[in-house]
């Protein structure tokens, strides 16, 4: 269990282009270099002149994925937003909880160890 001021690491890296999202996975390890939390998490990339998204380009896709290693491979198709946009037009309100709900006990190996 982490305390007030203990050290932590976190490691992220992009690992798909999935429709016109972005996927991107978050390692957190403790001192000892053991994982203590994953995450995975969906950018959206929107256009803000149109308020459009925007596909991601071809060159980027080969350029910087990582799909080898995952936080999570266990998803589900379609994310649960909880809530909509607020009333100025911001995700800051939109939880989405679906992963941890989907999910039981996740064993990754750190891929920093």
């Amino acid at each position: 269990m982490l305390k007030w001021n203990d050290k932590i690491r976190i490691f992220t890296r992009p690992v798909e282009i999935h429709r016109l999202f972005a996927v991107r996975d978050f390692f957190i390890a403790n001192e000892d270099g053991e994982t203590i939390a994953i995450s995975t998490i969906n950018w959206l990339v929107i256009d803000f002149k149109r308020r459009k998204p925007v596909r991601v380009d071809e060159y980027l896709k080969k350029m910087y994925l990582l799909p080898d290693i995952r936080a999570i491979n266990q998803l589900l198709d379609k994310p649960i937003c909880l809530k909509r946009f607020s009333l100025n037009q911001d995700l800051e309100k939109c939880t989405f909880y679906w992963q941890v709900e989907y999910l039981s006990v996740v064993k990754t190996p750190f891929i920093g160890s």
